[in-house]
């Protein structure tokens, strides 16, 4: 469930404007205490469009058990010479903390149709690796191959966040002691699709 609660938020992200240029790390600091590992993630097409198809390769392992978990997500917006503009949390989207035991379930109950298409999508690529669907996670490989989520169109959430180059971290933590779970680093572009004369033009990666 952890490992879907953020492919999740990261459909929604990716999907925003409709291109998915990235790269991803992990970003856990203290190997000793870290229950979950994010192995790969791939995605395409390269610009991908909403509403469209986004194929997603996943892997992940959760190396010891979970009872349960919190998620934290930290968005950065890349700008002039370096900076880093934090993002606010604005209806579920940007720098927001969730209970990531019920974030599924919570957008399933969502008011926006969009976010209920795709996590009923998640769910059935949940099913489709035989991976746990609830609270507590026990130690297991989740891979995820060539699975293709039809993003619908998104509505208002696509004007929560503009065109842009974005570094987002998200963190997996003990609730009340946060102690560390796993961390997973997303450096994320989106944008437009662009067609005019002055495509590309200020939106190097800092």
């Amino acid at each position: 469930m952890y490992s879907y609660s953020i492919l999740i938020y990261f459909t929604v992200i990716l999907s925003a404007y409709g291109t998915i240029p990235f790269k991803w790390s992990d970003c856990s600091t203290d190997k000793s205490s870290q229950a979950i590992q994010v192995t790969s993630i791939t995605a395409s097409p390269v610009p991908l469009l909403a509403p469209g198809p986004l194929h997603l390769t996943f892997s992940a392992k959760v190396l010891k058990p979970v009872p349960v978990f919190q998620l934290s997500f930290e968005m950065k917006r890349h700008g002039f010479l370096g900076t880093r503009i934090h993002i606010p949390c604005v209806g579920g989207i940007g720098s927001c903390v969730f209970d990531g035991c019920s974030f599924v379930d919570s957008l399933l109950n969502s008011t926006r149709t969009s976010a209920q298409s795709i996590a009923h999508q998640a769910l059935q690529m949940i099913e489709s690796a035989n991976a746990t669907l609830k609270c507590p996670i026990p130690v297991e490989s989740i891979d995820v191959k060539s699975y293709t989520i039809n993003v619908p169109d998104l509505g208002p959430i696509a004007h929560v966040i503009g065109d842009g180059d974005y570094t987002v971290i998200v963190k997996t933590k003990v609730p009340g002691t946060n102690a560390p779970l796993g961390c997973l680093s997303l450096d994320i572009s989106l944008g437009k699709q662009c067609t005019g004369l002055f495509c590309g033009i200020g939106r190097k990666r800092k």
